[in-house]
């Protein structure tokens, strides 16, 4: 969220509570001209509204834009149904009839607030929407059949009243109907972490007091409603809290892609988990009570029938309650499964790596760090087995420390041990990536330089006696120079003519004339 719309949130969660608190205050304190106050406030606190929801509809995601522009389309049809209330009251100082044109802009403003809540709780997740659309839609028939059978057969059979207030006066239960519709479906029957959004839990509130205050309204209508009561502010104070949802970024739920997304371990409220599954059965086991009742001493049958039917609910729910038990074990034997999964996959990595280890360790000589003489003729082997032109160019060094066993007599083993590491350490920094090194035995190493020409290999057997030479192993008592003969062998023709024993005894023979030619040199030959 942008810097300029945390101002904005804060200064309207500020402006909330302190409008709710002046508008009260005035009503109270001030009830002479409590009229004046209702009419001034209300239209002050829905203008405060319509420019925060106008301000944040630059700053709402792309998918949550059209549905609060059509909220602050709702919130201008409420301003305007007000202002000519205010007009007709304050202005031609007339009390404004029921029904009026001011009945017209507040239904448009409910149905266009409906519209509004259903594409938003729609886009929060399509598959959870319509997955909960049939337990909204009992919970609804339950709460309509009570509106229709204590409320609109009484309004519809009301003689006193005109056929215009009856539909007016019935068409506001009806559009606090699907709010409520819309209240169940974001508050009981999405995820934890959707309900818990600050967006969510505010437009919750908000239309839960618009209906109350127009059921309320309702009531008092047809009797000795006054403008500027008590239920005054809960209009356009839900309609700020509307205005203050829409400052707050929407939440993406990660269980979009899930076929039955279920609440992770500890994150569920367990009674409101069983509220929001049972909340069907039981809200049609009231209606089966209230027509039982109603038919109790008319027809013993359909008495009896809707018994059947309420105790058929009864074992359905606690079918329902058995297979939620079930789905949590489930879901147990499913993270336990997954945590089993994830501990061989780590036991298999530690297992890989150990076996890498291991075959670096068989491969490596321990003290130099370089190749040992196994792998040095599987590495000869597998260069004799490699399809090749007639123009392939093997080369091998065989390096000997000049009079290695005097450094051990003279200095001792930890000594000479010292004397091969640095040894081991030049070879390695003057071969190329594509070359082998290795320990061949006891002060003795090798180098295997594939495609390499005649020049390049004296070149490097030089450099490694050069750096050799400059070596010295120091005693307190004695400054011993180390020195290093080479013999190189290259073979030059077809792999598959390749002989490794031959090979590697030519580059032993050249060593040999090496320390005959005085040691501290290198000798060079071709096979």
């Amino acid at each position: 969220m942008n810097r300029k719309l945390q101002h904005l949130q804060k200064i309207t969660a500020w402006i909330l509570p302190i409008y709710a608190v002046m508008y009260y205050a005035a009503l109270l304190l001030f009830p002479s001209a409590k009229i004046m106050i209702s009419d001034v406030f209300s239209v002050l606190g829905e203008l405060i509204a319509l420019a925060v929801i106008a301000k944040s509809l630059s700053h709402q995601e792309k998918i949550h834009r059209l549905t609060w522009f059509i909220t602050g389309a709702g919130v201008f049809f409420y301003m305007l149904g007000d202002v000519i209330w205010s007009i007709v009251e304050l202005g031609f100082r007339r009390e404004v009839p029921f029904p009026s044109v001011c009945d017209v802009f507040y239904l448009l403003s409910a149905l266009t607030f409906v519209i509004g809540f259903f594409s938003y709780i729609r886009k929060q997740n399509t598959f959870l929407f319509m997955r909960t659309g049939f337990d909204v839609m009992i919970a609804m028939v339950v709460g309509a059949t009570l509106i229709w059978k204590f409320e609109l057969l009484p309004i519809s059979a009301d003689t006193t009243i005109s056929t215009l207030e009856k539909l007016v006066s019935i068409s506001y239960p009806i559009l606090d109907l699907a709010f409520l519709g819309g209240i169940l479906s974001l508050f009981f029957f999405f995820p934890l972490k959707i309900r818990l959004e600050k967006r969510n839990l505010l437009l919750c509130i908000a239309f839960l007091m618009m209906a109350v205050a127009d059921q309320i309204y309702l009531t008092n209508v047809f009797q000795s409603y006054i403008s500027g009561g008590l239920i005054d502010p809960l209009w356009p104070i839900s309609i700020l809290i509307i205005a203050l949802a829409s400052l707050y970024p929407n939440q993406q739920t990660n269980e979009t892609h899930l076929l039955f997304p279920q609440p992770k371990e500890g994150t569920e409220i367990v009674p409101l988990n069983y509220l929001r599954l049972l909340l069907p059965y039981v809200g049609t086991s009231l209606l089966v009570f209230l027509a039982s009742y109603e038919y109790l001493t008319k027809d013993p049958l359909i008495v009896g029938i809707i018994l059947s039917g309420l105790l058929i609910m009864i074992r359905q729910v606690f079918t329902l309650l058995e297979n939620q038990r079930l789905l949590a074990l489930v879901q147990q034997t499913n993270r336990s499964l997954e945590e089993s999964k994830k501990a061989l996959e780590i036991q298999n990595t530690e297992l890989k790596r150990l076996s890498q280890l291991s075959e670096h360790e068989a491969a490596t000589d321990f003290l130099t760090g370089l190749f040992n003489r196994r792998y040095i003729y599987r590495i000869l082997r597998s260069y004799a087995k490699q399809p090749g032109e007639d123009t392939a160019e093997l080369a091998v060094l065989l390096i000997d420390v000049d009079y290695f066993k005097n450094i051990n007599d003279t200095f001792g083993h930890e000594q000479g041990d010292i004397a091969l590491r640095r040894v081991a350490h030049i070879i390695r920094a003057n071969v190329r990536p594509n070359d082998t090194a290795g320990r061949f035995g006891g002060d003795e190493f090798i180098v295997i330089m594939p495609d390499a020409d005649i020049d390049y290999i004296e070149m490097t057997a030089k450099t490694m006696v050069e750096k050799i030479s400059e070596l010295d192993l120091i005693d307190p008592a004695h400054s011993v120079s180390i020195t290093a003969s080479i013999g190189c062998t290259q073979w030059k023709g077809a792999v598959s003519d390749c002989d490794i024993n031959r090979l590697i005894a030519s580059a032993d023979k050249a060593l040999y004339a090496a320390k005959s030619g005085g040691r501290n040199c290198v000798h060079l030959t071709t096979i």
